[in-house]
């Protein structure tokens, strides 16, 4: 029975980290540009315009 647990616990965990990397990486992408440097809403609106291109 622990030994399920823990396999569902790792599956969970494998499921965010992918979940994690999809929408994190355009935020990464803009926070690491240096020819873009935007603040609050225009990052985030930047961000959702990328997603809607991809």
């Amino acid at each position: 029975m622990k030994h399920l647990q823990k396999q569902l616990l790792l599956e969970q965990i494998i499921y965010l980290s992918i979940w994690v990397l999809i929408l994190g990486t355009p935020l990464i992408g803009f926070l690491l540009d240096n020819d873009h440097p935007l603040e609050g809403s225009e990052l985030w609106k930047e961000v959702s315009d990328t997603w809607l291109i991809t």
